[in-house]
């Protein structure tokens, strides 16, 4: 055990000598206990190395050339490691530390470029992937004991790891990061109308993928003379939209058409058709759903025309529309069918001769004028006095 301690002793001023007169060093050693080995390093690279845990086991290493000084920092760590222990930067001196513990004791931040050897957190800002989806698939490249922090917000990634580990990580997420073309996806509808469904089809596509991400994004766009909608994104997330569009696009029972009575309280029935007849001409002509690749248009049990009919004898419209369309004609059918405004005019005729216009003077104080093929024109009171009539 002395000879061994004599050796090393000799062999760590040896090497001393010489890496101050170069950048390399000859190390072989066999059966080193780790502890001395930690000093060696410390010796060579002048870093003072706090060892504030046990450290136990024997190290072997054998050279066949030498060892630039700059890869003993790493191979130092590369030994810790197979103890569970790594060495981290304190600014002053390199500190050994267990390595489930080295993210908490305060290790640098920097870049996986620019590695002296020892744990350090980096942290990738990620334009075109997810930082979400990046954390879970990188962890196998790590170490068990390294940590992966994502950031939904801002879409970072924080990685705490080894700086072998770091290299693998960045070279992995600059291959994510290279912004792929966006092919457009066409959905055709075959039972709903594409802008019944649009608004939320893109309201469903933002709440999926994050806005902040533009590779995750998912365009959607209408095409209302093919009745399909347009999907412009990954292929990934494109498909996982897909099965929400075919949820709306289900036949149900709200969109066939049935029939509806409506009694009018103030219009005439005919004219209220008269009225309605080319709303509904319009709205079919809206209605239909191109089916082809051409553009054509099939009528089905599902597009038969909205139409109306009168009941005169009952004043009533009988309507064919779907639920939806219903709502809308009652609302017009309401507008239209109000009281008219109307004038009250009472008459009376009577007949009179110069009898009863004498009794009209006598019963209540007038004396009448003159009767002639004219009418009467003249009639006056004489209050009690003398008639003043001409």
């Amino acid at each position: 055990m002395k000879l061994i301690k004599i050796l090393f002793v000799i062999f760590i001023i040896t090497n001393i000598a010489n890496a101050q007169s170069n950048d390399k060093v000859d190390i072989n050693f066999r059966n080193l206990a780790i502890g001395d080995f930690v000093q060696m390093i410390s010796k060579i690279t002048k870093k003072n190395i706090l060892i504030d845990t046990d450290i136990s086991g024997k190290v072997n290493f054998v050279s066949s050339k030498p060892v630039k000084k700059s890869d003993l920092i790493p191979l130092a760590n590369s030994i810790l490691l197979n103890k569970g222990l790594t060495l981290i930067d304190q600014g002053n001196y390199l500190k050994v530390v267990k390595i489930s513990q080295a993210a908490g004791e305060g290790v640098a931040v920097g870049s996986s470029k620019n590695s002296n050897g020892m744990m350090k957190t980096v942290v990738f800002r990620l334009k075109n992937s997810n930082a979400e989806d990046v954390s879970s698939k990188i962890k196998p490249l790590l170490h068990q004991d390294a940590q992966v922090i994502a950031f939904k917000d801002n879409n970072v990634l924080s990685v705490t790891a080894l700086p072998q580990s770091l290299k693998s990580v960045q070279k992995y997420i600059n291959a994510l990061e290279v912004t792929t073309v966006k092919k457009p996806t066409f959905v055709k509808l075959k039972n709903t109308r594409v802008r019944d469904v649009f608004d939320n089809i893109v309201q469903i596509s933002k709440d999926m993928f994050p806005e902040n991400i533009p590779s995750q994004t998912v365009e959607v766009l209408k095409d209302e003379n093919e009745n399909r909608l347009i999907l412009i994104g990954n292929n990934a997330n494109k498909n996982a939209l897909i099965p929400y569009i075919k949820q709306f696009d289900i036949r149900s029972e709200s969109s066939s058409k049935q029939m509806y009575v409506i009694p009018l309280e103030n219009s005439d029935v005919l004219e209220m058709e008269k009225i309605l007849n080319p709303l509904l001409s319009q709205m079919n002509a809206t209605d239909n759903i191109p089916v082809s690749s051409t553009g054509a248009t099939v009528t089905t049990s599902d597009t038969k025309k909205t139409m109306v009919v009168s009941d005169i004898e009952r004043n009533s419209l009988i309507v064919l529309a779907t639920p939806e369309q219903i709502s809308n004609i009652r609302a017009t059918i309401y507008a239209i069918d109000r009281p008219r405004v109307q004038v009250y005019v009472k008459a009376r005729i009577v007949e009179i001769n110069n009898n009863v216009a004498k009794q009209l003077g006598l019963r209540y104080g007038f004396e009448g004028g003159k009767i002639t093929s004219n009418a009467l024109f003249s009639a006056a009171s004489n209050m009690g006095a003398s008639s003043l009539m001409v």
